[in-house]
């Protein structure tokens, strides 16, 4: 019909992998609260901040590397030392370098996942501490930890 306009469609919203991330952190917080968990056993690397050369090369040479996953849970569980998560928003995949890290924590005993969204997150999270924990192998868990004795030059 002349003169009538059509309805433009909406593109469904993509949340950013930000506010999925800061969703999951939101979760933790309280999970780890009512369960009895230490909250600094999650934690992010912030490695895909933007920022000047100067700064880049600053935090390359203490360390930084391309592909490092997003987010880290320090808690054995069912045969695995920890938990790694790469987080992406809906449809997105890995970088090549990312996908070449997942590979290789998960060849060093390591459980690691892409989410897309802050419910595959917590669904991965309880099913993977779920897993019987995994016997310790260096330390005395029931104790204080003992820093390990390194002799003098």
């Amino acid at each position: 019909m002349p003169g009538r306009q059509r309805a433009r469609r909406r593109k469904a919203y993509k949340p950013l992998e930000h506010d999925i991330q800061v969703a999951a952190f939101a979760w933790w917080a309280l999970y780890a609260n009512a369960h009895k968990i230490p909250e600094h056993l999650l934690f992010a690397v912030p490695n895909a901040a933007k920022m000047s050369y100067r700064a880049a090369a600053w935090m390359k040479a203490e360390g930084r590397r391309a592909g490092v996953s997003d987010v880290f849970l320090m808690i054995p569980a069912g045969g695995f030392h920890g938990l790694i998560f790469e987080f992406k928003r809906p449809g997105e995949k890995p970088t090549p370098e990312q996908e070449a890290f997942l590979f290789s924590v998960r060849r060093h005993g390591y459980n690691a996942l892409v989410v897309h969204s802050t419910e595959e997150f917590i669904r991965a999270v309880k099913a993977y501490l779920a897993q019987p924990k995994r016997p310790a192998s260096v330390g005395n868990l029931t104790g204080p930890c003992q820093p390990p004795t390194i002799a003098p030059p």
